[in-house]
């Protein structure tokens, strides 16, 4: 299990705004230095605005020889 937090930081345009992101994942595998599958839950939100977005992605990760 992995606990994230991290910044979002817009580069060439300044109206952008900073987001700000916390995310949760697991590495599930029989073997995690071969192989992974990398399901992840988040929380996305702005901290000068109201509202927020949760968030999910899936990753594969894959050792090479």
């Amino acid at each position: 299990m992995k606990w994230l937090s991290e910044t979002l930081i817009p580069i060439g345009n300044p109206d952008l705004d900073v987001l700000v992101a916390f995310n949760l994942g697991l590495g599930i595998s029989s073997d995690l230095n071969r192989w992974a599958l990398r399901p992840e839950v988040g929380y996305l939100f702005n901290p000068g605005e109201n509202g927020h977005y949760f968030h999910w992605s899936l990753g594969v990760s894959v050792a090479t020889p």
